[in-house]
């Protein structure tokens, strides 16, 4: 009777544990196993770090890093423990900063960027989303009948073999194995004809129906990816060789996506303001006052198998309004053509290539870049 007792209190920690696990929300580990995100979305909103190496007159390198990623390096607990992660990270997650190293006009490498950005609307959170929900609870469904189907499968084969030491011995050790694996096939062929079994009497195919639950969870995770994303970012430099601040910027970005899930497009509106030393003037003082909105689109062109990125094509207007201190030999607006294309390499690392058109004075001329979303 001991023996029996003991054994019942297994079986049901391991059931109502992974009921648990896999009907909570979506947890930090399963977040970075979905796709992908548009190499845009990176650009505006770094998910932990992002090192960056550009080419061009004004090239460099630059290192992007939330608060929360940078807490997570030196904290003793776990960060990604829901309670912790959902609420006391909530700002650190949504909080950005950035360091960069680039040549100034002189064409040293003497130019220090500095930048804090912080997202105020960003529903693009995946975490902060109950996938079970979403789609009308189609993935929520599919998943009760998984679990239900092993239950009662598992249930069953308990029952009919509850005399036997031999066969509970045998599910004690697949219940172990399973715990780690997740497979279904580390139970006894009873158990895993009988959970076959009773998933073909409610339509569903039981060599699939794992994957098509994958299928749509990434399908929520991707349509998360389309909400709307608001930041704010304000960015200074600094000419070390100089000694004085080179730029001074602050800017607020919105990103809105819309159309297919696997291939969407993403509306990109940008409005800032710079100011620059006027060399004309007084190289120390910030009297040049540069006002920038660019209106675009950028899609998604293709992406691979499971829903990752692979090219990316953007192209917006972009109108420079010279506030302050025009020069003779200026127009007060000029608008520019800018054209992006990103080529993923992999899930991580990703080469973004800028094209841009003055049209005031016919030039072209591109910024080749490398970029390399670290998420650990």
């Amino acid at each position: 009777m001991k023996n029996a007792v003991c054994f019942f209190i297994f079986t049901m920690t391991i059931l109502t544990g992974n009921c648990q696990s896999d009907t909570q929300k979506a947890d930090q580990n399963k977040i970075e196993n979905t796709p992908a995100k548009s190499g845009f979305s990176y650009q505006a909103l770094t998910q932990f770090f992002q090192t960056t190496v550009s080419s061009g007159s004004s090239g460099g390198y630059d290192f992007k890093a939330t608060l929360f990623g940078i807490e997570k390096l030196f904290a003793k607990k776990d960060l990604n423990s829901s309670e912790i992660y959902l609420n006391a990270m909530k700002i650190p997650r949504r909080l950005e900063f950035g360091l960069g190293l680039h040549r100034a006009n002189t064409g040293s490498v003497s130019l220090v960027t500095a930048g804090i950005k912080y997202a105020i609307w960003n529903a693009r959170e995946k975490s902060e989303t109950n996938f079970l929900e979403q789609n009308n609870g189609e993935l929520g469904a599919k998943l009760s009948l998984i679990l239900k189907a092993r239950d009662s499968a598992i249930k069953l084969f308990l029952i009919a073999h509850s005399g036997d030491a031999d066969k509970m011995k045998q599910y004690e050790s697949a219940a172990i194995s399973f715990h780690k694996s997740e497979n279904i096939k580390d139970f006894p062929d009873e158990i895993r004809n009988k959970y076959d079994e009773i998933l073909i009497a409610f339509g569903e195919d039981p060599e699939n129906i794992l994957s098509s639950a994958q299928d749509l969870y990434d399908k929520i995770a991707k349509e998360i990816d389309k909400n709307g994303l608001l930041t704010v970012s304000f960015n200074p430099s600094y000419n070390w060789n100089g000694r004085s601040f080179d730029s001074t910027s602050i800017s607020l970005r919105y990103l809105k996506g819309f159309g297919n899930y696997k291939k969407p497009w993403n509306f990109d509106l940008v409005a800032s303001e710079s100011l620059f030393p006027d060399t004309f003037l007084v190289k120390k003082n910030l009297e040049r006052s540069i006002i920038m909105l660019t209106l675009g689109l950028d899609k998604t062109l293709l992406c691979d198998s499971k829903l990752n990125p692979v090219v990316e094509f953007g192209i917006l207007g972009e109108i420079d309004y010279i506030a302050s201190n025009l020069r003779n030999d200026e127009k007060r607006s000029q608008f520019k053509i800018v054209n992006t294309l990103i080529i993923h390499i992999s899930k991580e690392i990703s080469l973004p290539i800028v094209l841009k058109y003055d049209l005031a004075h016919p030039n072209l001329f591109g910024v080749f870049s490398l970029q390399w979303n670290l998420k650990k």
